[in-house]
């Protein structure tokens, strides 16, 4: 419910009040009344300060930025982890991305789309994306060669095993 509401009204459109409500109801159910406190003096302090409208355009920002990165990560980790050559490839532009700080990724996105919300959106990702090409990478080419025969002496189809 709550997720179709955010994917109707997006970041921006949720009444502060939900928001606010939910955030508190969620941390006293995961931590406990001190942490719901916390959460509730902080996002009241958000929209009290009057920066409410550009605090949720972050939260939006962040939460796509974190969906891309979780879909092209993955998909660039398993496709490195099958071929050596496509790993070669990626790992000297994921040192790069890793190396340089944060506003140097944001020139080239700044020249070509201009100052906007889609050029924190490039930013967050080519910052973001390299650890999850990493640990995917890592991860599947770290299974052990005895469960993947074991896999296969079970029977496992090919999507199974992956």
């Amino acid at each position: 419910m709550v997720m179709l509401a955010y994917l109707y009204f997006g970041a921006t459109g949720l009444p502060w009040l939900a928001v606010l409500a939910f955030a508190v109801l969620l941390e006293w159910r995961l931590g406990g009344w001190r942490l719901a406190a916390f959460v509730g003096g902080s996002t009241a302090f958000l929209l009290l300060g009057g920066i409410w409208p550009r605090a949720m355009l972050s939260v939006y920002l962040c939460s796509i930025a974190v969906l891309i990165c979780i879909f092209l990560g993955g998909l660039l980790g398993v496709w490195g982890a099958s071929s050596r050559l496509v790993s070669g490839a990626i790992r000297p532009v994921n040192d790069m991305l890793q190396t340089l700080p944060q506003f140097v990724l944001l020139i080239p996105a700044l020249m070509r789309f201009q100052v906007g919300d889609f050029t924190a959106l490039l930013a967050i990702v080519a910052y973001a994306i390299v650890p999850m090409i990493r640990y995917t990478e890592f991860a599947l080419r770290s299974v052990r060669p005895t469960l993947i025969d074991a896999g296969i002496a079970s029977g496992c189809s090919p999507w199974q095993l992956f």
